[in-house]
């Protein structure tokens, strides 16, 4: 009876330490009240439940949503649940150590012009499920510079601003871009609601459907990039130009060309299907094993 007693109040223990670590979970705000070290307690502030300081795996984080006096910079490996930016205040991220969010990047700007910008070192990974980067206010432009370093969505990344003269720009240069499911680039409109994606000797690999929609939406390669496509590839408005990279068609894939598209060395694994419209390949064209390109429908 005791032996039963005893093993009731250690499973009741745990029970109770499962129930105190669900509790734990919550939301930081960054202030750099202190410094730029994400490290440090000071420079966080709770905005609900009881989260740890500086935030945990299981805490959502907030920058922008609040004063930021010092910016913050991250310099070890470190896991949160989410990240969401704000209107309050502009910002920079400076990550020089791998952050991993188990959750989504949600830009939620709405009513005050802000950037914000994030600085991945090189060798550095920021990854996350999906990124949503499309702000609803003019003005609100966000950066990502990667300097060499790797960002990957496993799921969606969008980067439609649903105001006019708002700009997202990715600057991949020699870094690693990588898209897990659909991607959305730049807003259905003709007015300037725009997300342009630049590399240089880096890699871009869209997993999913490729959708570009944005007027003055870009992608382009400068040098030999090396670039894959894993699903349709559509180009309704803006710069599509890959004319000095290697790109990869991996699987069956349909090409809309509404507006021009320009591929340097073309690869075909599956089959390619090239809709009414304007497509050039700048170097070669090559069709493996059981692959074909058919062109118009």
């Amino acid at each position: 009876m005791n032996k039963f007693i005893i093993l009731t109040l250690f499973i009741l223990t745990l029970a109770f330490a499962g129930d105190a670590e669900a509790l734990a979970a919550g939301t930081v705000r960054w202030s750099g009240a202190t410094s730029s070290a994400w490290e440090t307690a000071s420079n966080w502030t709770t905005v609900s439940g009881t989260p740890s300081l500086p935030p945990a795996s299981d805490d959502a984080v907030e920058i922008g949503t609040g004063a930021i006096t010092n910016q913050p910079t991250i310099t070890t490996s470190t896991t949160i649940a989410s990240l969401t930016y704000g209107n309050s205040a502009a910002s920079t991220l400076t990550i020089n150590g791998n952050l991993t969010i188990s959750g989504d990047i949600t830009n939620t700007i709405t009513t005050t012009a802000r950037v914000h910008n994030i600085n991945l070192a090189s060798g550095v990974t920021l990854s996350c499920v999906n990124a949503d980067l499309s702000p609803a206010r003019s003005g609100s432009h966000m950066t990502i510079t990667f300097n060499g370093g790797i960002f990957s969505c496993s799921g969606d990344f969008t980067a439609q601003p649903t105001a006019a003269t708002t700009n997202i720009t990715l600057t991949v240069g020699t870094g690693t871009f990588t898209v897990g499911g659909t991607t959305l680039q730049g807003a259905a409109t003709s007015q300037q609601r725009n997300c342009d994606i630049t590399v240089s000797t880096g890699a871009l690999t869209f997993s999913g459907d490729y959708i570009k929609n944005g007027a003055g939406s870009d992608l382009t390669s400068s040098d030999a990039a090396t670039i894959s496509f894993g699903g349709d590839i559509t180009n309704t408005r803006g710069t599509f130009n890959l004319s000095k990279a290697t790109t990869t068609l991996a699987t069956t894939t349909t090409i809309a060309p509404t507006v021009s598209m320009t591929f340097g060395n073309l690869v075909i694994y599956g089959t390619a299907t090239v809709n009414s419209g304007t497509l050039t390949i700048a170097e070669n064209l090559s069709v493996n094993g059981t692959g074909t390109l058919n062109l118009g429908e």
